[in-house]
């Protein structure tokens, strides 16, 4: 049935509990805490029937806006197919300075983004599951910490694009993780608490031995369940091989999407650094 009266708002911290419920809705597994922060790192829009939350979607922006990356696109299921999603996204895109924008989509969404004028680039693979120790390698240091000022020099030096401000929001729940060659780093990656779960993202690498080497030598730093987000484009069957003997499986594939003049953020063609895994599906 079409619903006359949904009207768009912009949410704040105090929606993260609704915001929450809708996502339950649909079997995302974010706390309360993941919402609080991504509402308090995006700018955010709601659609709203008679006060309830039915729907939602956020807006990243990179430092320079340059670039801007949109997610946790929900609908109510009772409201869907009467343009919703497409409100949300087209007025926080207009109101957007970004020269480009980003999104993983799932199939069921893919229609909508297409008449948005995304165009698919790409596919992004989320892996999961709990760590299986790993003997390191000869010839490579162990895993170390980097410090935050580091990792974001040696993420732009990998995707070209400025997003210090985000990471800087994972600073109290992440734990940043280095490995050394010829006192070099050579491949680092963000390892950030989210609920109960680990997150592994983003994760850059100069090389597959070295991704590999870093994901062998990550049980000795963290354990449990883990889940990374990783571009399909840059996964070769060696290092999705490794993925699979650490104990962690794909489970999900969505799609890469992009508008405007975007600058590719697995692949910075002017560095030999590869961008293999997301901040998340959300943020890119």
């Amino acid at each position: 049935m079409i619903r006359s009266g949904i009207d768009l708002a912009a949410l704040s911290h105090q929606d993260s509990s609704r915001c929450q419920v809708l996502s339950q809705q649909e079997g995302w597994p974010h706390t309360l805490g993941d919402w609080e922060l991504q509402l308090t790192q995006s700018i955010s829009i709601g659609a709203f029937y008679n006060h309830e939350l039915i729907g939602t979607a956020l807006i990243w922006h990179c430092d320079d806006n340059s670039l801007a990356t949109i997610g946790m696109v929900i609908v109510a299921r009772d409201f869907r197919r009467q343009g919703i999603a497409k409100r949300m996204l087209s007025k926080l895109m207009n109101e957007s300075t970004a020269k480009a924008f980003s999104l993983i989509a799932t199939p069921a969404g893919l229609e909508l983004y297409q008449r948005l004028g995304f165009n698919t680039v790409g596919y992004i693979s989320q892996y999961q599951g709990n760590l299986n120790a790993q003997d390191p390698q000869s010839g490579v240091s162990t895993l170390q910490e980097m410090s935050l000022e580091d990792f974001c020099e040696f993420d732009l030096r990998a995707t070209g694009i400025p997003r210090a401000k985000i990471l800087e929001s994972f600073a109290d729940t992440s734990k940043i993780l280095v490995l050394h060659k010829n006192n070099k780093p050579i491949a680092a990656g963000m390892v950030r608490k989210t609920g109960i779960n680990l997150v592994v993202g983003p994760l850059i690498s100069a090389s597959d031995k070295a991704l590999i080497e870093w994901w062998q030598q990550l049980p000795h730093f963290a354990n449990g369940f883990i889940r990374s987000d990783l571009y399909c484009s840059n996964l070769t069957k060696e290092a999705a091989h490794a993925l699979d003997n650490s104990g962690l499986r794909e489970v999900y594939q969505g799609v890469l999407m992009h508008k405007g003049k975007y600058p590719p953020i697995e692949r910075n063609k002017n560095t030999e650094l590869t961008t293999y895994a997301a901040i998340s599906q959300a943020l890119g």
